[in-house]
């Protein structure tokens, strides 16, 4: 017998896989469609705890992905920090305050 436990919801897994293979999500954005397709809150609370455990979902990885996006159509720090809370992950002004690696990637992009 295996110590881990089964996925809460198989089909809910399957559906966030298919979003996250697309594009990075924030884990609100991807929180708000999954419970928007029907999956039940505790079950979805508890898929993305385990994809961030594994790794497979990360707030600053998508902050870097967007960041990267939009400095290159031109977008300002301020925008893009509006954009990133809008869409519940991690800020930019966060990740400065915390002068984590992300950061710094951030900062070279938006310096570009």
């Amino acid at each position: 017998m295996s110590s881990r436990e089964p996925d809460p919801d198989p089909r809910a897994r399957n559906s966030a896989m298919r979003l996250l293979a697309r594009r990075e999500h924030s884990r609100a954005e991807l929180r708000g469609k999954l419970i928007g397709r029907g999956f039940e809150n505790d079950s979805v609370e508890e898929l993305l705890q385990g994809l961030e455990d594994q790794d497979l979902l990360s707030d600053e990885r998508f902050a870097i992905s967007l960041i990267a996006s939009r400095a290159e159509t031109g977008y300002g720090p301020n925008r893009i920090d509006l954009e990133l809370r809008n869409r519940g992950a991690v800020s930019y002004t966060h990740l400065r305050a915390h002068e984590t690696d992300s950061y710094l990637v951030c900062r070279l992009l938006l310096e570009k």
